[in-house]
C-alpha cells in the first residue's frame, strides 16, 4: 500500500540535500574540521536524489523499451556493429 504521504517525498529529499549542502558550506566557512565528513554527506545525498529523480521518472522504463524495439528489428547489440 502507498502511503499518502509519499507525494511529499521529493520535497523532502531536496531539502535534506540542501540542509546538508549548506551545513557543509557553513562548516568550510569557518574551519570547521566536519567539513570533510560533510562534504562527503553533501555528495552522497546529493546523488541519491538524483537517483531517484531518475527512477521516479521512469528512466529505466524507457530505455528497457528502446532495447526491446531495437531487439524486434534485428540491431547488432552495442558494440558490435
Amino acid at each position: 500500500m502507498n502511503s499518502p504521504l509519499g507525494k511529499y517525498s521529493q520535497l523532502v529529499a531536496v531539502a535534506v540535500v540542501l540542509m546538508s549542502i549548506g551545513a557543509y558550506l557553513f562548516a568550510a566557512l569557518t574551519g570547521n574540521q566536519a567539513a570533510d565528513v560533510l562534504s562527503q554527506y553533501a555528495t552522497l545525498a546529493f546523488g541519491a536524489v538524483l537517483g531517484s529523480a531518475a527512477t521516479v521518472n521512469g528512466y529505466r522504463r524507457d530505455q528497457v523499451a528502446t532495447n526491446k524495439r531495437l531487439d524486434m528489428l534485428g540491431a547488432p547489440p552495442a558494440g558490435q556493429g
